[in-house]
């Protein structure tokens, strides 16, 4: 039987240098894999750029005798013709430029005093998933990725600080511009504390190395071989009895498009309970490993990259809380914390590159660069404080996560 695999990516990126458009470089990216399965061996061959499907079945056929084993089970149940497109604005590269022009020329005339780079991106994405005459699957999508650096114009530094911003829909120059804004300003007050031992607020939890390390301990298969940071746990309580997190696959309004795996799997409900309650629910599987360990796949079959076979991944997690709580007065906000280690009994130190100081909910200042350390257990038991309804951006995946962990200057 043949799967075939295609992503599509026509990308429009418009390149920042000194608050001026320096570039403007337009792309299609089309890469295709096709994989065989034949007496229980899996052949894959994959190209990048416009080859034909055709052409690479002749080539996945020759490669079948050096094919990868494999005893578990292929879809059995058609799936025609599902379409999963976002229904929003599907703009054009010619909008979008407009837009970056703007959007700089606004930053420009609001922030005088600092330079702006780095680039500015807008992607249609289509992926489908062909297999057999069985599943025939495609989902598509726009999205607006916007990470700028800045610095003021008479700092040393290669860059001061910076904003992330996805949107899967046209917004205002003035959107971002206003967002932006609490963070310039906060680069233009920089203070130092007397005093670190105050919550520490992350605004982007599921992109740090802790939420990977937590990822990789949910995977069915670390868990079966002893390699979790949860062996032995499943169904114990690990965290705060108020905390719940999902894995979510599905959810557009927060730029969220797997709708299916890279398996040609679709889950019932797009959200996977994996902790509920403080209590280790549930782990993740895709086709593999879920027939080795005699469960069912939960989706999480995904492709690390086009040319290779799916692996165990968790998708994007969110979190939930019985209670808000009310926002402290003074917090802490790490917004790039590049580099750090999480061991197997949960202890991990992380350097904050860049951090602010938040005061009442408002963004206030700018921090030193901060070593932050702790205990993965500690930060979401005894130590966690909750979440409450604040959002860094407006494009967020989740609020402000509060917990109390260790903090100290690095210089």
């Amino acid at each position: 039987m043949i799967e075939q695999y295609q992503k599509t990516v026509q990308e429009t990126v418009i390149e920042i240098k000194n608050s001026e458009v320096y570039s403007i470089k337009r792309n299609e990216i089309i890469r295709r894999a096709v994989r065989l399965f034949h007496k229980y061996k899996i052949a894959i061959v994959a190209s990048k750029g416009n080859v034909g499907f055709s052409l690479l079945i002749k080539e996945v056929d020759k490669n079948i005798q050096y094919g990868q084993s494999y005893n578990y089970s292929l879809p059995t149940s058609a799936i025609r013709h599902e379409l999963f497109i976002k229904q929003n604005q599907i703009f054009t590269g010619k909008e979008f430029i407009r837009f970056g022009e703007k959007l700089i020329d606004g930053l420009k005339k609001k922030f005088p005093d600092f330079i702006f780079m780095n680039n500015i991106r807008f992607a249609l994405v289509e992926k489908k998933i062909a297999f057999a005459d069985m599943t025939d699957l495609s989902v598509k999508y726009p999205l607006i990725d916007i990470t700028l650096l800045f610095k003021h114009k008479y700092s040393k530094n290669i860059f001061d600080g910076m904003f992330p911003y996805s949107s899967s829909k046209m917004f205002p120059p003035e959107e971002y511009i206003e967002e932006i804004g609490k963070i310039v300003e906060a680069v233009g007050n920089p203070v130092k504390l007397r005093n670190y031992s105050i919550p520490v607020a992350f605004p982007l939890f599921d992109q740090t190395i802790i939420a990977k390390k937590i990822k990789e301990s949910i995977i069915g298969e670390n868990y079966g071989k002893g390699t979790s940071l949860f062996n032995k746990l499943l169904g114990e309580k690990i965290f705060n009895e108020r905390l719940t997190i999902h894995d979510i696959s599905y959810l557009p309004e927060k730029n969220l498009f797997y709708a299916f795996d890279d398996e040609s799997f679709i889950r019932k409900e797009p959200a996977l309970k994996i902790i509920g309650n403080g209590i280790l629910k549930n782990l993740i599987y895709d086709r593999r490993t879920a027939t080795m360990y005699e469960k069912e796949p939960t989706g999480n079959g995904i492709k690390p990259d086009y040319n290779k076979s799916p692996q165990t991944i968790a998708n994007s997690f969110i979190f939930s809380d019985d209670e808000v709580i009310n926002t402290p007065d003074k917090a802490i906000v790490p917004i790039i914390m590049g580099g750090g280690s999480v061991d197997d009994r949960g202890n991990f130190a992380i350097p904050a590159q860049f951090s602010v100081l938040m005061r009442n909910g408002e963004i206030k200042a700018m921090l030193p660069q901060l070593l932050l350390s702790g205990n993965v257990f500690e930060m979401f038991g005894a130590n966690y404080m909750g979440t409450d309804k604040r959002y860094f951006s407006k494009t967020s995946l989740n609020p402000y996560m509060y917990t109390r962990i260790n903090v100290r200057r690095i210089y």
